[in-house]
């Protein structure tokens, strides 16, 4: 299976060709066009299902390709698919346009023709670098600035883009974190682990998780140890944008996502991708051994072994997003106030009372009605508590 995504202009070919023999001496699978687009198969399918299915996004920049239509359309993608993106510049060309609002805060490596060793040996130690954190990282679905309306009609806000997980955090990404650090894995309830939603974790525990996951990919952490937001330079920050590590979402940006993003259709669905709910999502009729209907009951819900599924098995919303509702509730950082007004611009709901431990939760689960997986219901627990209900998924400001 390919791991590297090339992009590049033709007319750096020779040197492109060159270099990327070198990669693959050293054991990385790379997938280039013209190369590796079977017979038969349309050429811009090829390239975006390559961008979709590699790991690292590998651009050689250059005079030409920074002039390249095609370079930049393969960048826009990998961008919106979160994908990790290692820039190689073959000369000095000053970024314009979108490469240079894409790769601003991107660390480049510059070829040197003199000792062309010395610089694929750096390039293929970052790549091996960014594939050994890959297993770690969840996938990630671009969401970019826009609009959405809330269940009391009023329209909301989010000036920033923002990079959403595509799935909940499974028990096997959860898992990596507890044995590297020495912490007890939650308990599964006897269901399984696997690619299923992780459960049982406190709100707390997702703080650290996120700071953990920040560390490991060289950001700034996201949260002190009080849990509030961090910007870059480790201050205390209420502005999502400034936030650069990984984090829970908001409330706000949770029903953005759920709604569709900027994808979202014209119609607001009830459900995350669509009014029926066993379309898209598991909850106490369909998550267990056989379908139930009549009345919900604990008893019916127990006896008919209801569960938690893998992630990813119902239909995405239009966004590309899985299991926003039903499976596992989800945290959101919101403290849960009744009746708090909402910014309308880029809102988030801290409240500076330590008795205030509620936290807001989105989606529903496999033991729950329909009613709370709707994207416009908002419950609440306690951010000491755990469940074998509630799990998370995390977001990231893109690099």
């Amino acid at each position: 299976m390919h791991e590297i995504f090339i992009s590049y202009s033709t007319k750096d070919k020779d040197l492109v060709f060159q270099i990327t023999k070198k990669l693959e001496d050293a054991g990385l699978k790379i997938w280039i066009a013209p190369h590796d687009i079977n017979t038969g198969i349309d050429y811009e399918d090829s390239i975006i299902e390559a961008i979709e299915k590699t790991n690292v996004f590998l651009l050689f920049i250059s005079k030409n390709s920074l002039q390249s239509e095609d370079v930049k359309s393969e960048l826009t993608l990998a961008r919106s698919e979160g994908k990790q993106i290692v820039p190689f510049r073959l000369d000095d060309s000053p970024l314009k346009s979108k490469f240079r609002y894409y790769l601003s805060s991107t660390q480049h490596i510059s070829v040197d023709k003199k000792n062309l060793d010395d610089s694929i040996d750096k390039l293929v130690h970052e790549i091996k670098e960014k594939l050994n954190k890959e297993k770690f990282l969840p996938e990630m679905v671009l969401a970019e600035s826009g609009s959405f309306v809330t269940d009391s009609n009023e329209e909301i806000l989010l000036t920033y883009d923002f990079l959403i997980g595509k799935y909940e955090i499974t028990f096997e990404q959860y898992g990596w974190y507890c044995e590297i650090n020495g912490i007890s894995l939650p308990n599964d309830e006897h269901w399984g682990r696997g690619k299923r939603p992780v459960i049982n974790v406190r709100w707390w525990d997702c703080i650290r998780y996120c700071n953990w996951l920040s560390n490991l990919s060289n950001l700034p952490i996201a949260y002190d140890q009080n849990g509030y937001l961090l910007d870059a330079d480790g201050k205390k920050t209420d502005e999502l944008a400034k936030v650069q590590g990984y984090r829970l979402p908001t409330k706000a940006e949770w029903e953005y996502a759920a709604y569709g993003g900027h994808k979202r259709t014209e119609t607001a669905f009830l459900y995350s991708g669509s009014d029926n709910l066993k379309a898209v999502g598991w909850y106490w009729v369909n998550s267990g051994d056989r379908e139930l209907s009549g009345y919900r009951s604990e008893r019916k819900i127990s006896l008919n072994n209801c569960r938690t599924h893998e992630v990813g098995e119902k239909m995405p919303n239009s966004l590309g997003i899985f299991d926003m509702s039903g499976n596992v509730w989800e945290w959101c950082y919101d403290n849960y106030i009744e009746n708090s007004p909402l910014q309308k611009e880029n809102p988030v709901i801290i409240s500076d009372h330590p008795e205030q431990t509620e936290k807001v939760e989105k989606g529903g689960s496999f033991s729950g009605n329909p009613h709370y997986a709707q994207i416009n219901y908002t419950g609440k627990y306690e951010a000491n508590a755990k469940r074998k209900n509630l799990g998370f998924r995390i977001v990231k400001t893109p690099e």
